[in-house]
């Protein structure tokens, strides 16, 4: 048997039911169909064994098997070729890493994400004052030439004069940490919302099917 190695996964900002993404050339299926379809064999099981029977032909839409990552998996034909054919499909492990996701967004705290962002930010101010003046325990770890000292000082007192004071360079990093926190925690909808899937290439001659559905 042989398989195409071509194996993309795709990550699943959505909703529940949203469609696939345009990259698996196709809408012709959702997530939560996926999600109904998880199945794979035990890695010592043949198709035959478990009463599949070989594909000749295929469309998208179909659901199929398809050999991927060590084990016949259950899927959705998402891309048809005349010899080959795109089979999209998620695993449980893909499930439990999504929920695991959702629940750490969901007990983040901003109140404790603003805390360490202004810790952090102070941090930093006094290693750039420090690198400015030429005072940073840094310019003692490392060997520096005169000039490649003065390069670094005169970088970091740019930035110092670019932030205008402590106060204002903290408050910037602040805001920006409440805009990546808020983002981010507004993609987290659902426990299913960083499900990734697959979509595996792979020759239609090498595909199975159940014929009993």
């Amino acid at each position: 048997m042989t398989t195409s190695t071509n194996t993309t996964d795709l990550y699943l900002l959505t909703d529940l039911v949203a469609p696939l993404p345009a990259t698996t050339s196709t809408n012709a299926t959702d997530l939560r169909h996926l999600i109904d379809l998880i199945a794979a064999l035990p890695a010592a099981t043949s198709p035959a064994d478990a009463g599949l029977i070989p594909v000749t032909a295929t469309a998208v839409g179909e659901v199929v098997w398809v050999y991927a990552r060590g084990q016949y998996r259950r899927g959705v034909v998402t891309k048809v070729t005349p010899t080959r054919a795109d089979v999209t499909y998620t695993t449980q492990g893909a499930l439990d890493e999504s929920a695991r996701i959702y629940a750490t967004w969901e007990a983040a705290s901003e109140d404790e994400e603003i805390a360490y962002a202004t810790r952090r930010a102070r941090g930093n101010w006094r290693f750039k004052t420090a690198m400015a003046d030429g005072t940073a325990d840094f310019y003692k770890r490392f060997t520096f030439t005169p000039e490649e000292k003065r390069k670094e000082m005169a970088t970091y007192a740019d930035q110092v004069a670019a932030a205008g004071s402590e106060e204002a360079y903290v408050q910037a990093e602040v805001d920006r940490a409440r805009t990546s926190f808020r983002a981010k925690k507004a993609e987290n909808t659902s426990p299913l919302a960083h499900v990734k899937i697959t979509c595996k290439t792979s020759k239609i001659a090498d595909l199975f099917r159940d014929p009993t559905t």
